[in-house]
């Protein structure tokens, strides 16, 4: 894609559904265990973002996802942990030419789980402590086997998704093929 198209109006078309997913993901589809504890596949938009459009449309996806589903939900704004949901657009992006070059399910799930093990796992882990007051490691050990699962769900959809080829034509945005009607006699 030429670099002058970034904010082409299609292209920001898809970064704003791609950003509204993720926050119906996070914050409408959504299993609250504990107030530390939640499950909820918000980051499967920010996947996508970074693996099909790139760092840039990853960490933007993220971020404005983070930040807006935290102004409408009504929670805390907490921004290390925008910088988490970041990450993980930042990180699918610099990953995309690995993952997409063969597609398989052990290289999605291995980004999906390097991504949750980092941001969920570790850093997002560490903030909630600061915010709750509440013990590192005793939080991990919850969240550690959720995240896992997590991970596991995210990867397979995203491995089905890119094996799809569907989502990958859409985002490279080709225009959509066109119907010819037909002339029968």
């Amino acid at each position: 894609m030429p670099k002058s198209s970034f904010f082409s109006p299609r292209r920001l078309a898809l970064l704003a559904m791609l950003t509204a997913a993720s926050i119906v993901l996070s914050r409408l589809c959504v299993i609250y265990l504990t107030p530390t504890l939640r499950v909820e596949f918000g980051n499967l938009p920010v996947f996508l973002a970074g693996l099909f459009l790139g760092p840039a449309s990853g960490v933007i996806v993220g971020g404005l996802a983070d930040v807006l589903g935290a102004t409408l939900s009504g929670v805390v704004y907490c921004p290390p942990l925008t910088l988490a949901a970041m990450f993980i657009g930042l990180l699918a992006g610099l990953l995309r030419r690995w993952v997409l070059a063969k597609p398989s399910f052990w290289k999605s799930w291995s980004l999906t789980l390097l991504a949750d093990v980092l941001a969920k796992m570790l850093w997002t882990t560490y903030w909630l402590t600061v915010l709750y007051g509440t013990g590192f490691l005793p939080l991990l050990a919850v969240r550690v086997p959720l995240y896992l699962g997590v991970s596991l769900v995210e990867g397979f959809v995203v491995f089905r998704l890119v094996k799809s080829g569907a989502f990958r034509r859409f985002c490279q945005l080709q225009p959509l093929p066109q119907t010819v009607p037909s002339t029968s006699k």
